[in-house]
């Protein structure tokens, strides 16, 4: 099994991750998925992947499960321009990791809220300026704490966000270092 993980890191590093980030209807948790997990855990110097499997060897796995699921479904709507649910989504996922302990689904969710908050900014003046700062501090604080928790798949994944971000930034110069970055993370990784 090591053998094929080692030859396709990225095709199964993704659907692990996949999986583990959307799984699904049940409280069980593939053994053959926690296996990959653990060994990209440990063979890359990402500490993402341990981030995502450290909470479902607790109490709280059930309501990381539901957490996650709920994050699922309001990128979903996030994509189907239902803002208002995908924000609904994400506050019942904070809910229900309440007490986890999760410092990378707390992280997940700012970064998919930052998101949602980025595409959906008000129409008025004053609102979308509020929306636009929500969100860039939002993946601020996501690229900041990642960066020092060495959580690399996840600073990648909230650098390409940032990127797309033009109107967060002053100086549109400052998006392609940012964009080369997430490219370079994310290629050290296997994503």
């Amino acid at each position: 099994a090591e053998a094929l993980l080692e030859r396709y890191p990225s095709i199964y590093r993704g659907m692990v991750l996949e999986h583990s980030l959307n799984p699904p209807d049940t409280d069980l948790f593939d053994p053959a998925i926690q296996f990959a997990l653990n060994y990209f855990a440990a063979v890359r110097g990402d500490k993402s992947v341990s981030a995502v499997l450290a909470p479902l060897g607790t109490k709280s796995r059930k309501n990381v499960f539901i957490a996650r699921r709920l994050v699922h479904h309001g990128v979903t709507a996030y994509l189907q321009s239902r803002f208002s649910d995908s924000e609904q989504f994400y506050d019942d996922a904070e809910a229900a990791l309440n007490g986890a302990g999760s410092v990378f689904d707390d992280l997940w969710i700012k970064l998919k809220r930052a998101d949602t908050r980025l595409r959906s900014a008000r129409a008025d003046a004053v609102g979308r300026q509020l929306d636009i700062g929500s969100a860039a501090r939002l993946v601020d604080e996501v690229i900041s704490k990642s960066r020092s928790l060495k959580f690399s798949w996840l600073l990648g994944q909230a650098l390409a966000s940032k990127s797309v971000m033009s109107m967060t930034t002053s100086n549109l110069d400052e998006i392609q270092p940012l964009l080369k970055e997430a490219v370079e993370i994310l290629t050290a990784v296997d994503a």
